[in-house]
């Protein structure tokens, strides 16, 4: 046994996980480890055994619905009411299309109490009526789409609905036909065959119901294995080389593209990275049982973890997320590679506020990656030769002292907490910053600058379900709001005397001051 399976092991009987079960692909070289037992006191966990994938289904459902398309029998951009004929999509809010749905801004919100296991095979059609105790509620639109995130089974299950009709056979049919077979996924299943895992909950213990069932098969209902859903990334990546044997290299760059109003989501995927070093991820996590898939496409890599245990903590602070870490440490040291270099400039607020900042985020999020600031000039334009930096030097050297103010909490959307900032010269200064560098103008829209900037000082974000960032629920982040009210306030009024330049540790991955450049002395 090698010394990182001896550190799994060891993790996964810190988190009570009984099995696990992780594929390695490393340009076109594929490792399997298969650890641990499918069930307590049971059989072994074997490269064939099946884990519940839960909510990395809707990967799978992405790559089924482009196949559609690239076959000319849907359009990810044509109003799916269009396909609909054995239910009526509500809105009042305009047309909701296949994009919209598989990115989780379809204007559809799950109601409470729903989408959780069911014994029951309904129809879907009923389920997004409302007529099962799986979802109690009629499905529709209550916002627009387009303008907003909000995680959402019932948009994969309107998916779900738009294929059924569309083929006029069952989903499972359906994706078994076009994906499964095609890409000889032949441990992917929606009702489990042996061998199979069962669920245990965070102590350990087998779960009552050891073979959970979700009738949402396109949202959360597969069944699989790391090494068929290897064979989902090894056929994105080829796509994306013009390769692939179901679809376009135009429809493959659009499941890593970040869509309408969320630059980290994908279609059926979520985005961290850059342009230049995209990384895409789906999580999975129901009863009994936690997954992961994280890939960088760019440089071929991929690891997929599926786990027959739920520990209760967000996939990232547990488990799994600490042999990714493990995994991507050993990686780093063996290959010696420098990620790309990756800067911003912000201002520092005065070391005691600062401290009480970091006291207050240290309460609520993990690894924030970088101490409490203002943001100046985000990465747009900041090229890893430094070039910028002596225009940044030069404005600095002119630009006079000057006080500003933080003030009360506010949000970025629903998603990200700030403490506000007045002053007008910030303004001045961040503009006069931009044309220094001059980023190209979508870089400037990308990072919101000159009309769109908006100067704040991030105190915490939501942590979406499918997600690898840091953060926290949605539920924590309006305590939060409250408890900054009141444990920031007073809030400061100080003079900003010099501005400090970020750069990016890849190896600790978090910013670390790199210069302090002074304003203009009298």
């Amino acid at each position: 046994m090698t010394t990182l399976t001896n550190k799994i092991m060891n993790l996964m009987k810190t988190y009570h996980v009984p099995g696990l079960g992780l594929v390695i692909l490393n340009n076109q070289t594929t490792s399997t480890t298969s650890l641990g037992l499918a069930q307590k006191g049971k059989e072994c966990v074997e490269e064939d055994t099946l884990f519940h994938a839960c909510s990395m289904s809707k990967f799978a459902t992405s790559m089924l619905v482009l196949k559609l398309c690239h076959q000319g029998l849907l359009s990810l951009d044509h109003p799916v009411q269009d396909y609909l004929r054995s239910w009526l999509l509500q809105s009042e809010h305009g047309p909701i299309t296949l994009r919209h749905l598989l990115s989780h801004q379809g204007g559809i919100e799950d109601p409470e109490e729903s989408f959780g296991v069911h014994p029951g095979r309904p129809d879907m059609a009923q389920i997004i009526n409302g007529e099962t105790p799986a979802c109690p509620t009629r499905i529709g639109a209550v916002k627009p789409p387009n303008q907003e995130f909000t995680y959402s089974d019932a948009g994969y299950c309107i998916v779900q609905q738009v294929v059924e009709d569309v083929l006029d056979i069952p989903f499972e049919t359906a994706i078994d036909k076009h994906l499964f077979r095609p890409l000889e996924m032949n441990r992917s299943m929606y009702e489990p065959t042996s061998p199979m895992t069962s669920g245990h909950d965070p102590d350990g213990t087998v779960m009552k119901d050891r073979i959970p069932h979700y009738p949402y098969a396109a949202a959360a209902g597969l069944w699989s294995t790391p090494s068929d859903l290897m064979k989902l990334v090894k056929e994105l990546f080829r796509s994306l080389n013009g390769e692939g044997i179901l679809f376009s290299k135009e429809y493959a760059m659009d499941i890593i593209s970040p869509q309408g109003a969320a630059s980290w989501a994908g279609l059926g995927v979520f985005l961290d990275g850059e342009e230049s070093s995209t990384e895409i991820s789906s999580l999975g996590w129901g009863e009994g049982f936690q997954s992961m898939m994280v890939a960088e496409p760019l440089e071929g890599k991929a690891w997929v973890i599926m786990t027959n245990g739920n520990t209760g903590i967000h996939q990232m602070k547990g488990l799994i997320g600490d042999v990714y870490r493990l995994l991507t440490t050993q990686r780093v040291e063996k290959e010696r590679r420098t990620v790309k270099t990756d800067y911003f400039i912000g201002i520092v607020p005065p070391e005691e506020y600062l401290e009480r900042v970091q006291q207050f985020q240290n309460r609520w999020m993990g690894n924030v990656g970088v101490e409490p600031h203002i943001t100046l000039k985000a990465q747009g334009g900041l090229s890893p030769d430094r070039k910028w930096l002596d225009g940044v030097k030069g404005v600095a050297s002119r630009f006079r002292p000057f006080s500003l103010s933080l003030g009360e909490p506010a949000y970025f959307g629903e998603t990200i907490l700030y403490l506000s900032v007045h002053s007008s010269d910030l303004f001045k200064l961040h503009r006069e910053i931009v044309q220094a560098i001059s980023p190209s103008m979508e870089e400037i829209r990308q990072y919101f600058e000159l009309e769109a900037f908006v100067p704040h000082l991030t105190l915490g974000k939501e942590l979406y379900p499918s997600s690898i960032r840091e953060g926290v629920g949605k539920p924590e982040l309006e305590v939060m709001e409250n408890q900054a009210r009141r444990k920031l306030a007073p809030y400061p009024r100080f003079d900003v005397t010099s501005i400090r330049v970020y750069e990016l540790n890849t190896e600790k991955k978090q910013y670390e001051p790199l210069i302090d450049l002074p304003l203009r002395t009298v």
